[in-house]
């Protein structure tokens, strides 16, 4: 199967950009069809959980233009939020995933897995629940609950919608038109119910790793353990019609994988069990889906190249004044926000070489040649990566589409990239045993 990389890295010498894409070739060294055959410096990819990050920069943008308050309650600024025991939840808890909602909304998307689809209906159902885990208590990585919180949060406050915030905060400021989208504009995609087209990348998951997390997650399910596993409400629906389409079709692409199949003895039931384990919630080859590629999911699905991500970095750590286009965005991420990611080391607990979640990105620290450093960024599911150091003032991303249960690509890529600026390579990409890190988190 084609692995299709993009990878971009941007410095702050004038921005200068040097952007890699390509296809490798399958064991037999041949070419094999793709959906995407061809990857350009401007081929989108989704960038799953890597969208937190861009939703995370421009809620950082508007605490810089003051409109937007760290220690604020949530409910100041979004009063329907403020009910059922949320009304002291604050802005700083949101962002950085202590808003104790990690496991809010799954109800609802057990019943109809397509309701992640539906904007509105989703905010309401943040709205309304009470917190499944207390506030401001443990960090709980909010997988895809945190796009609709903080999403509909900056709606709030921009009083506009949320594609238009990323437009005026992202793409447009930082000349990045057409790179970067939250929701895919139908005309860009073709053929239901996956989008084929030379600018948009599919994404693929090998059929032994898709068979193998559902074969996991049914014998999870099977000796009664709850490890691993999100069971859903008995009350749960059957399977929709749509997603028997998709799931059918997943099946057959991937030559005879485990997709649905009509009278399977394991039942409707049973698959979306298997569906509802954290490794293969929301299969991701329903991320090709129209319906699905046209929603807006800000905490999974937003599409950019390579280039226009390593380029939002970049401009958030490069010097004021240095680019014209970058200096206001990039006014908004200097000493102060940097304080702000880092006081999460603050707790002795953390080793010097150590990873934490902090206000919507990832803060790497490492000791390198004597002196503690700091790295900020994100993974995606299936091996997507994301940072940007802020002393060396540069900035990576790599893009995949066939997804992978290991960050193998990402790893060779960014440790070229940090050899060649003589930078520390990030905490989650620096094992170097066989043993790597799984990657198969929204």
């Amino acid at each position: 199967m084609l692995n299709t990389v993009a990878g971009g890295t941007c410095t702050d010498r004038s921005l200068s950009v040097h952007s890699v894409a390509g296809l490798s070739l399958s064991p037999s060294q041949k070419l094999i069809d793709s959906p995407c055959s061809q990857v350009t410096h401007d081929t989108q990819f989704n960038i799953f959980s890597i969208s937190k990050s861009l939703v995370a920069a421009c809620a950082h943008y508007a605490v810089h233009e003051g409109i937007l308050v760290l220690d604020e309650p949530v409910a100041y600024y979004w009063p329907e939020f403020g009910q059922n025991g949320k009304d002291m939840i604050t802005v700083r808890d949101l962002l950085g995933h202590r808003a104790g909602m990690a496991f809010n909304g799954l109800t609802c998307l057990f019943k109809n897995p397509f309701d992640v689809c539906d904007w509105e209906k989703m905010v309401r159902v943040f709205e309304s629940e009470r917190p499944v885990s207390t506030p401001s208590q443990t960090t709980q990585y909010h997988i895809l609950a945190y796009g609709w919180l903080v999403g509909a949060l900056l709606e709030k406050v921009y009083k506009m919608p949320l594609d238009k915030i990323v437009s005026n905060t992202l793409s447009q400021p930082l000349d990045l038109a057409e790179q970067i989208s939250l929701g895919v504009d139908e005309s860009k995609m073709s053929q239901l119910p996956f989008s084929r087209s030379g600018n948009l990348a599919s994404v693929r998951l090998p059929k032994e790793e898709t068979n193998e997390a559902l074969r996991d997650a049914r014998q999870r399910l099977s000796n009664g353990s709850t490890e691993g596993v999100m069971r859903q409400p008995s009350n749960v629906g059957r399977v929709p019609d749509e997603m028997k389409t998709v799931l059918e079709e997943l099946r057959t692409a991937q030559g005879g994988g485990e997709g649905y199949r009509e009278g399977d003895s394991q039942g409707d039931n049973a698959l979306m069990n298997a569906l509802s384990h954290t490794s293969v919630l929301a299969m991701p080859e329903l991320f090709n889906a129209k319906r699905v590629r046209a929603a807006w999911i800000p905490a999974g699905n937003m599409h950019a190249t390579a280039y226009a991500v390593a380029k939002v970095y970049s401009c958030m750590v490069c010097s004021t004044g240095s680019d014209d286009k970058c200096s206001d965005f990039s006014a908004a991420f200097g000493s102060n926000f940097q304080e702000e990611m880092t006081r999460v080391f603050a707790d002795e607990k953390y080793e010097d070489d150590a990873a934490a979640l902090s206000l919507g990105f990832w803060v790497y620290r490492a000791c390198h040649n004597g002196t503690l450093r700091y790295q900020f960024g994100h993974g995606g599911l299936g091996g997507a990566f994301a940072f940007c150091d802020p002393h060396s003032q540069v900035a990576c991303c790599v893009l995949v589409n066939k997804l992978t249960m290991k960050r193998r690509a990402a790893t060779e890529v960014v440790r070229l990239c940090c050899g060649h600026f003589g930078i520390p390579v990030p905490f989650p990409l620096r094992e170097t045993t066989s043993k790597t890190t799984s990657d198969f988190v929204l």
